[in-house]
């Protein structure tokens, strides 16, 4: 990708901002938030340079649920990653991509016994037509 490509893609957050602004909606307001900062890294090297808790909370949350849905998911560029390999990623980047604390309680959630209880009973209930499964099986 080149840098004038780099920066073309970068404006998907201005752009989705300006599509949910203004409303009076709180949902919307914090999903207007989400759209511009879920690019923004705790070490401040993000598209608009913001760091640390001067992030978005909300916008911190769903970085980490961007970036491990992109690790686990295939894309005409590259082969999904097993969960446990996501997650070791998101592991390894805490204080750097994201919320260090905020990583750990994401690391440990998705690691939970009861999670994966849970989401076993869900696939077992929609006849395994979710992608929730992928929790507990590795991609082929």
């Amino acid at each position: 990708m080149t840098p004038e490509e780099y920066e073309t893609i970068k404006t998907h957050t201005e752009i989705g901002a300006k599509i949910l602004a203004g409303d009076r909606f709180p949902l919307l307001r914090v999903a207007e938030e989400i759209a511009l900062y879920h690019h923004e890294r705790w070490d401040g090297t993000g598209y608009r340079g913001l760091q640390g808790e001067s992030i978005p909370l909300a916008a911190r949350i769903v970085a980490i649920a961007d970036v491990f849905d992109v690790l686990t998911h295939a894309r005409p560029y590259k082969s999904p990653r097993t969960v446990e390999e996501a997650l070791a990623e998101i592991g390894n980047q805490r204080g750097r991509h994201f919320d260090p604390q905020l990583a750990d309680t994401f690391v440990k959630m998705m690691k939970s016994t009861d999670l994966q209880n849970l989401l076993e009973g869900v696939q077992l209930a929609s006849g395994g037509r979710t992608h929730i499964g992928a929790l507990s099986e590795s991609p082929a």
